[in-house]
Parts: structure tokens; C-alpha cells; sequence
């Protein structure tokens, strides 16, 4: 009788041996999951930047302006080598500073992210210093001479 206890739960030990043994590392699991995701982060971070820049320009619109105090430009994008990628040119008339303000930090943010993630390169050239008008009931951009 003895023999028939002992049975069931050695067949049961026997089984979990043998998964353990099958089962993978804990190590290789981890760099498993560490290897899928760097692969889908490039193009996850690349939607995510696509999405904001269609919302920034939708929000933007046409920067219509009656007169240059209300145009505002804001540094728009992130250079491989640091520093701004391009000027923002908006009007205080169509736009809301504060959301537009808020949206553009998070896409330089993402877009910094994007551009480490596919180890971009740049001509590390400055962004030239700009002075906003209206030109044809229109916010427009400048470049200052550099002397």
C-alpha cells in the first residue's frame, strides 16, 4: 500500500524535474526581452515623433498676424550635435503659447530620443538668430546678418 502513495508523487517530482531543467535561464529571458525592444524602439519613438509634429503644425496652422508682436518662433527640433534644428514661426493670434510651448518641448524631447536611437549625424551648424515680421498679413521669419 505504501507503494501505491509513493508512486503519484514520485511521477510529480519527477515531472517538475524534468520542466526545470528545460526552462531557460533566468539571464537568457532577460536578454531576450532586452534585444526585441530596441529594434521596434527607432520606429515606436519615430511614430511618437511623427504624431506630435502633425499636431504642432495643425496647431500652428497659417500664422496669420496683424502686426510682429504677434509672432513668436520657437527652436523647433534637436540638432545630432545639441542645439536647436530649425526656428517655429507662430502668431499669439491663432495660436495658444502655452500648449504649443508644451507640445514642442515634448517633440524635441522625442526627437532627441530618435536621433540618439539611430546614432544620427549633422553638420553641427548653429542656428542662425532670427527676427520675425508680417509680411502679407503673415508671421514670417528673417535671418540677422552675423557680423
Amino acid at each position: 500500500m505504501m507503494k501505491n502513495i509513493l508512486q503519484p508523487a514520485l511521477t510529480l517530482a519527477t515531472a517538475i524535474l524534468l520542466l526545470t531543467a528545460c526552462a531557460p535561464a533566468p539571464e537568457q529571458e532577460i536578454a531576450t526581452e532586452l534585444e526585441e525592444p530596441s529594434s521596434i524602439n527607432a520606429e515606436t519613438i519615430q511614430e511618437q515623433r511623427s504624431a506630435l509634429a502633425a499636431e504642432i503644425f495643425t496647431l500652428v496652422a497659417t500664422p496669420f498676424a496683424d502686426h510682429p508682436d504677434q509672432c513668436r518662433a520657437l527652436e523647433f527640433g534637436v540638432n545630432a550635435c545639441g542645439g536647436a534644428a530649425s526656428w517655429l514661426v507662430y502668431s499669439t493670434d491663432v495660436t495658444d503659447s502655452q500648449t504649443l510651448t508644451q507640445l514642442v518641448n515634448d517633440y524635441n524631447e522625442v526627437d532627441a530620443l530618435y536621433k540618439s536611437s539611430v546614432a544620427a549625424v549633422s553638420d553641427c551648424a548653429e542656428l542662425q538668430q532670427i527676427q520675425l515680421t508680417v509680411r502679407a498679413g503673415i508671421c514670417a521669419a528673417t535671418t540677422l546678418a552675423v557680423e
